[in-house]
Parts: C-alpha cells; sequence; structure tokens
C-alpha cells in the first residue's frame, strides 16, 4: 500500500511540475508579446529609420493574434555583426537563396498552387472543359513576385537592440523555443504557414524550423529582455 501510495505521489508530482512549467512558459510568452507591442512597428519602407545595426527581429503577420496581442510568427537574429538592416532588407529582396524565410513562404505558395491546380483541374473537366483557365495560371504566377507581395502587404516587424553577438543569438533560440513550447501558443486555421510542406512550420506557428527544440527563455531573461526592449525605445 505504501508503494502504490508512493507511485501515486509521485504521478501526481510530475502533473503539478507539468502544470506549474506550461504556466510559466504561458505567462512568459504573454509578457513578451506586451513588451513587444511598446515598440515602434516597421515596414520594408521603414528599414532606414532603425536607429541602431545589432539586434533581434520579430515578425507579425496579418491576421495572427495571441490572446489580444498580434502574435509572433518569426524571430530573427543576424550572426555577423552590424547586419541587422541588411538581414531585413534580404527577405524583401527577389531571390529566395538569400533568405530562408522568402524560401519558407515560396515552399508554401508551391503547395498551395498544387492544391488550387487539383482543384480547378476538377472542376474543369467536370464540366467538359479542357484545362486552359489552369494553362492560363500556370503561365502568369511568378513565385517571387508574390513572394514579395506577401511580405509588403502581410508582415510587419519591430527590432531589439541587442549588441553583443552571444546575446543575441542565445535571445534568439530561447525565445523560438519559448512560444513552440506554450500551450496555447498555435496559429489560426487560416494561417497561410499551415501550407508548408515543413512540418516544423506547419506545427508550430512559426516560420522557422531551427531552434525549437532549445531551452525556452526563462523568467530572468524575460527581465533582462524587458530592459532591453526599453533601451530600445
Amino acid at each position: 500500500m505504501v508503494l502504490v501510495n508512493n507511485k501515486e505521489a509521485s504521478i501526481s508530482k510530475e502533473i503539478c511540475n507539468f502544470t506549474t512549467e506550461s504556466i510559466i512558459l504561458r505567462d512568459n510568452t504573454m509578457r513578451l508579446h506586451e513588451l513587444l507591442h511598446q515598440l515602434p512597428r516597421y515596414k520594408r519602407e521603414d528599414i532606414s529609420k532603425i536607429t541602431f545595426d545589432n539586434g533581434i527581429c520579430f515578425f507579425f503577420e496579418e491576421g495572427e493574434t495571441y490572446n489580444g496581442y498580434d502574435r509572433v510568427v518569426r524571430v530573427g537574429a543576424h550572426i555577423v555583426n552590424n547586419k541587422l538592416k541588411q538581414r531585413l532588407r534580404d527577405h524583401y529582396k527577389p531571390n529566395q537563396e538569400g533568405s530562408v524565410f522568402r524560401k519558407s513562404i515560396g515552399k508554401a505558395f508551391l503547395r498551395y498552387d498544387q492544391y488550387k491546380f487539383e482543384e480547378m483541374l476538377d472542376i474543369e473537366l467536370s464540366r467538359g472543359k479542357l484545362p486552359q483557365g489552369i494553362k492560363k495560371y500556370e503561365k502568369e504566377k511568378n513565385i517571387e513576385q508574390r513572394i514579395t507581395k506577401y511580405l509588403n502587404n502581410k508582415f510587419s516587424f519591430v527590432c531589439v537592440k541587442i549588441a553583443d553577438k552571444k546575446m543575441r543569438l542565445r535571445f534568439e533560440e530561447g525565445i523560438i523555443a519559448l512560444l513552440h513550447n506554450t500551450e496555447d501558443f498555435k496559429p489560426s486555421s487560416q494561417w497561410f504557414g499551415r501550407y508548408s510542406p515543413n512540418e516544423e512550420i506547419r506545427n508550430s506557428g512559426l516560420w522557422l524550423r531551427d531552434g525549437l527544440k532549445y531551452m525556452p527563455l526563462t523568467a530572468v531573461e524575460v527581465q533582462k529582455l524587458e530592459i532591453l526592449i526599453w533601451e530600445s525605445i
């Protein structure tokens, strides 16, 4: 009987620890979004207005929310010092090879096109028509232009000044892991990332594949981030 009680107590403790951890993750994710919404919001044409050259950027996508705040859908940092603005501009250049972010969106467009192609084919063939609409659709689509247009129309971003490279990279991975591990941090049913062929992107609600399994940002690091955010302002 003692063994049974000890086993039950152990299970109860594990459940309690898991619940506590989940609450902490959610609280930190909420605080992160609260803090980020204090920062100036930028679009592509505003990159030159950023007053520092080293830091982390957070992207928001139209239609995506988290508990009343615009939801972070991508976190990015730069390895080479003084390249924050250059990395941001790279995302908007018509060259998928220069930006993993662009490439991820492009792959989602291709998968979306596959569904649309099959749907159009079914409709046209069911009406006894030759697939002329499909030929026209295939001719007109231009992935690079569509990626750029989507980025311009759907995304905005904020930046946090972090001069130290080691700190910058740790915050990047910690924030990504924090968001990924927060139970209620989910994409909407209409999120375009659901068309991604990458399971990590579809499931995480982030336009990211790396950093999901690192150690989440701690409460102490969230406090440090708060100081960095006010310094950025």
